[in-house]
């Protein structure tokens, strides 16, 4: 593979001998009160500290709850909750902010999934059951007054 260049505003980036200069620069950012602008293909540090992942961040966990949609763990077990791509930003760059690719893990969960598995955890859209859809909200025994009038209730 060789070393992957990143050119972000002017600054090259070599992926893992320069990845603590990254770390570097987003400390420096949030000491000095700036925001991380949102770049496609920013290395991991800093995409995780931009404002338009920690907001989509933010949307997920209050959607979903702060629970581990694998095996139901909360912050109250002891464990970190982390919103995961569903498919890996490493191998789908364009899905990394696409709310309908993330699902909430816990972080032994997420760290046993890495980027080699794509399983999504997410629970399944239930499927209507009888008296349950909107258009069947009226009572099932309902006669028409013409009816009524008719057979001499």
């Amino acid at each position: 593979m060789g070393k992957e260049i990143y050119n972000l505003q002017g600054i090259r980036l070599q992926r893992r001998e320069n990845a603590r200069k990254a770390r570097k620069k987003v400390n420096k950012a949030r000491a000095s009160g700036k925001h991380i602008i949102y770049a496609p293909r920013l290395p991991a540090e800093m995409f995780y500290a931009c404002d338009a992942w920690l907001a989509l961040r933010y949307v997920v966990l209050v959607k979903r709850g702060a629970r581990c949609e694998c095996c139901g763990a909360t912050a109250r077990d002891d464990v970190r909750i982390h919103v995961d791509h569903v498919k890996p930003r490493s191998r789908f760059p364009l899905l990394e902010l696409e709310e309908d690719n993330l699902q909430v893990l816990c972080e032994p969960c997420n760290q046993g999934k890495s980027n080699k598995d794509a399983t999504d955890w997410r629970p399944a859209a239930p499927l209507p059951s009888a008296g349950t859809d909107p258009a069947d909200k009226r009572p099932a025994a309902v006669v028409p007054l013409h009816v009524k009038a008719s057979s001499g209730f």
